[in-house]
């Protein structure tokens, strides 16, 4: 039989460990989600402009646009890497074996923060885009192969942006 003393001191330490939550991901950032659900709708909308092609001709009339967009996703990304990783994520993210996990060695907290990367890599799509269409203009089956490498990437970011939302 167990004496009451006992059972009381187990469930006090239930009830106290219980109130403690351990923070492995950054804070959820309102302000982050609403530019990224913003400046997602000015892209797709772009996409759809485009969807049919457009030549390098008409690059000048698009040229703002393409400004618009990069500037407000790097705003975004630098909000996003501006974000305190919590202590304990930190220090796991230092360890060689989730460094190796992760495939981010030279940058542990990457794994635990990881809309940034995803912002650079909407980031590097849209640059060569705007390149491109500058360029060579884009034909239909380019902008399809841009919006392939777009669509993950602020999938990712709006998945992991709205999951922080506890």
């Amino acid at each position: 039989m167990v004496p009451a003393i006992l059972k009381r001191t187990v469930l006090l330490w239930a009830f106290v460990l219980a109130a403690c939550t351990v923070q492995l991901a950054p804070a959820y950032d309102p302000a982050l989600v609403q530019g990224l659900d913003q400046t997602n709708t000015q892209a797709l909308t772009l996409f759809a402009e485009l969807e049919t092609g457009s030549p390098a001709s008409d690059f000048p009339s698009y040229a703002p646009r393409y400004a618009a967009l990069i500037g407000q996703f790097e705003s975004l990304r630098q909000q996003a890497m501006a974000r305190q990783i919590p202590p304990l994520a930190k220090r796991l993210s230092g360890l060689k074996l989730v460094g190796k996990l992760c495939k981010s060695e030279t940058d542990p907290a990457a794994c635990v923060n990881t809309s940034p990367a995803s912002l650079a890599q909407i980031l590097s799509t849209f640059r060569r885009m705007r390149d491109t269409h500058r360029s060579a203009g884009l034909q239909p089956d380019i902008v399809v192969l841009f919006r392939g490498n777009y669509d993950p990437a602020i999938a990712q970011a709006l998945t992991v942006e709205n999951a922080l939302k506890r």
